[in-house]
C-alpha cells in the first residue's frame, strides 16, 4: 500500500500508529507524516515523543485541547512540528465516548463488518441525548468559532481542520465558507 501511495505521489498522510510513522518516515522520506487526532495527543509529553519520532505534524486532541490555551502556547513555545486542530467537532466537553466512538466507526467502516452496513452509532446517540438534556453541552462543545481563528492563530496553530465527512455537500460547502470567512450568523 506504501509503495503504490509513493508511486501515486502521495505527499502527506495520517497515522495513529507510532511503527507505521517510523516506517513511513525510513522507507518514504519525501512523505510528510501527520499524527491522528485519534492518537488523543493532549499534553506535551505525548506531542513530544510524536515529533521525536518524525511526525511532520500533529492533529491535537479536540476534546481536550482546543480550550486549553495554556497548552496550546506551551507545544508551540517547544515543538517545531505543525499544529492543527479541528475547528467543526461538535463532542461533548471532555467527552467520554471518543475511544469507543473513533474505534466503532473505524470496525463500522470494514466491508467484513459483521453488521453488514448496519451499525448502531451509540456514541452518538448518547451525545445527542445528553445535549437535549443538558442544552448547555451545545455551548461547551470543543467547536471553534469562525471568528475565534485568529486568537488560535496567535496562539500557534498552524492550520485547522474542518471533517464529517458524512454530511450532505450543502452542509460541508456552508461550514468550509464560514470558516473562510472567519464568520457565521446562527
Amino acid at each position: 500500500l506504501l509503495d503504490w501511495l509513493d508511486r501515486l505521489g502521495v505527499q502527506r498522510c495520517t497515522v495513529s500508529i507510532p511503527y507505521l510513522l517510523e516506517l513511513i518516515k525510513k522507507r518514504y522520506p519525501k512523505i510528510k507524516v501527520y499524527i491522528s487526532t485519534s492518537s488523543r495527543v493532549d499534553s506535551l509529553e505525548r506531542a513530544k515523543h510524536w515529533e521525536d519520532l518524525g511526525a511532520d505534524g500533529i492533529i491535537l486532541d479536540s476534546v481536550s485541547v482546543n480550550r486549553n490555551f495554556r497548552l496550546i502556547k506551551q507545544l508551540r513555545r517547544i515543538l517545531k512540528c505543525e499544529l492543527i486542530l479541528i475547528a467543526n467537532v461538535n463532542c461533548l466537553y471532555g467527552c467520554p465516548f471518543k475511544n469507543y466512538h473513533c474505534t466503532a466507526i473505524s470496525h463500522a467502516s470494514q466491508s467484513i463488518s459483521c453488521g453488514k452496513g448496519f451499525f448502531l452509532d451509540y456514541s452518538s446517540l448518547m451525545c445527542g441525548y445528553l445535549r437535549v438534556k443538558h442544552p448547555e453541552n451545545f455551548i461547551r462543545a470543543d467547536w471553534i468559532r469562525p471568528e475565534d481563528l485568529p486568537l488560535y492563530e496567535s496562539l500557534g496553530i498552524d492550520r485547522i481542520k474542518l471533517v464529517d465527512r458524512t454530511m450532505p455537500t450543502e452542509f460541508i460547502t456552508a461550514v468550509t465558507s464560514a470558516y473562510i470567512n472567519r464568520r457565521y450568523e446562527g
